[in-house]
């Protein structure tokens, strides 16, 4: 299913205030913006479900093969604020940005509720460890059609 997403223009903290999580990574605002969204206004947005616990390297090795583009925190909050229901059904990974915590270690934001599962009642927006990580089989990978 594809999601359509408007682009909002409003900051990264804007989109947090809006999104009224109950929680944020409180180093949120480091994680580097990644790609360049200059002059789009709309993205479709599809959450990939890869039914399986897979490593961070491995999903990004399937997008790119695929020609897939993970979303960027931006569009993560966007998608967050205007489908607010969604991340409570799953983790919404999005790998199209991630903050180097250390040497070779990056960190990888994505939208979930007070419980990895998504089984939590509380709406989130936090960092996991992503380098050599395996996300549940529960995850679904956010990834952006422009």
């Amino acid at each position: 299913m594809l999601y359509s997403v408007r682009l909002s223009g409003l900051t990264i903290e804007e989109l947090l205030q809006k999104g009224g999580y109950s929680s944020v990574s409180p180093v949120i605002d480091e994680v580097p913006a990644g790609y360049s969204l200059a002059g789009v206004t709309e993205a479709r947005i599809s959450l990939i479900h890869l039914d399986s616990e897979v490593e961070t390297g491995e999903v990004l090795r399937g997008l790119k093969a695929n020609a897939v583009t993970p979303v960027n925190l931006r569009l993560l909050l966007e998608l967050g604020w205007q489908f607010p229901y969604l991340q409570k059904e799953y983790p919404i990974v999005g790998l199209g940005s991630q903050l180097e915590h250390s040497p070779g270690n990056y960190l990888a934001p994505y939208l979930g509720t007070d419980s990895l599962q998504g089984e939590g009642n509380n709406r989130i927006v936090s960092l996991h460890m992503a380098a050599n990580f395996h996300w549940a089989p529960v995850c679904r990978f956010a990834t952006v059609i422009v």
